[in-house]
């Protein structure tokens, strides 16, 4: 008589490798990121932390979030690391240490380059604040805010030699409020990036093929860095336009005008923003309306709209008035009837 076949005990299920990480980042974003990877616990290992801020001959220019990251960095005992930059040979012997399988990168102010670009072995992937291919370069927050768009996003992608043009991993769309700031969308983009991260982290320690997702190149958009010029007020500009640009532009860069006033020949006027009143007006686009306890009215390009600037400080003698004091002095120093006007900083 055949014996009964006894059950194949259950297999075994091969326990999942968690994925070695070094993370490059700056400021709001690198910050997100880590919080994420931190989140992602048992997929990934953080082995080495790249701060922008750290690195050797570094001016040290930092913000709160970037405070808020070293801290992080510290509170969870992760390796700092401290060279001249990614592409540098110092970093080279690093990787060679810490063995790592993804570089995650997040407000990073270098162009990754072979033979670093070209390791096989090395998943070498981006997050940038925007949907794209939709606002690439350096502050997609300020250039999202002051197209007008309704929406933006976050986008985890593979690095390639072009600047934010590599295969799309990872995308989620981020929503752009009328109060919204470039500052504000920055935060609403760090908390999406954080979001994803553990669904990244899942994705490379499963070991599956990637199925990365080309960008569609002909609806891609580039802005350059913010500069100085960019915060200057055009009058002739539709005043959701002119709107847009100042709040896009904070907390980087103050919005300014010029105005003929007793203090100089051109005096500045920097603020950081304003109010659209729907009322009409028959003047020239810039021309002062009013000027009532510390608050200008000026006419806008549009006849049923005026702008209304509550918050300002005059430059003057190369130092800005403190604001109380710019607001005394606006009641004395503009009038009604005065035009404000665009003035070329940069003389060629």
């Amino acid at each position: 008589m055949a014996q009964a076949r006894q059950p194949r005990p259950p297999a075994r299920r091969r326990k999942r490798e968690p994925v070695r990480v070094i993370l490059l980042g700056f400021g709001c974003l690198g910050l997100s990121l880590l919080q994420g990877l931190l989140d992602a616990e048992g997929d990934c290992e953080v082995v080495g932390v790249f701060r922008w801020s750290s690195r050797k001959k570094s001016r040290r220019e930092v913000d709160e979030y970037e405070r808020a990251f070293a801290r992080l960095v510290k509170e969870e005992g992760l390796r700092e690391i401290v060279c001249e930059g990614v592409n540098s040979f110092r970093f080279a012997k690093i990787m060679e240490e810490l063995k790592p399988g993804c570089l995650l990168i997040g407000s990073w102010g270098e162009i990754v380059k072979p033979p670093l670009l070209e390791r096989e072995d090395l998943a070498i992937i981006n997050c940038h604040p925007a949907k794209l291919p939709s606002h690439r370069g350096p502050n997609p927050y300020a250039s999202a805010v002051r197209a007008g768009v309704s929406e933006s996003g976050v986008t985890f992608h593979l690095v390639t030699e072009d600047v934010d043009a590599g295969p799309i991993l990872l995308q989620e769309s981020v929503l752009i409020n009328e109060d919204d700031t470039g500052g504000s969308l920055r935060a609403k983009c760090g908390l999406a990036a954080r979001q994803l991260v553990p669904e990244l982290m899942t994705m490379l320690a499963s070991g599956k093929k990637l199925r990365p997702l080309k960008q569609e190149e002909t609806l891609q958009s580039y802005f350059p860095a913010i500069k100085l010029e960019d915060g200057m007020i055009r009058w002739n500009w539709d005043p959701a336009d002119i709107r847009n640009q100042v709040r896009g532009l904070q907390p980087w860069l103050e919005s300014y005008t010029f105005a003929s006033t007793p203090l100089g020949a051109e005096t500045m006027l920097a603020f950081k923003s304003i109010r659209l009143v729907h009322q009409p007006h028959r003047h020239p686009s810039g021309m002062i309306l009013s000027v009532r306890r510390g608050v200008v009215r000026a006419a806008s390009s549009d006849r049923d709209i005026q702008i209304e600037i509550s918050q300002y400080r005059f430059y003057f003698l190369a130092g800005f008035l403190p604001g109380w004091l710019s607001r005394i002095l606006g009641g004395i120093l503009l009038r009604p009837g005065m035009t404000f006007r665009e003035l070329n900083l940069r003389p060629s």
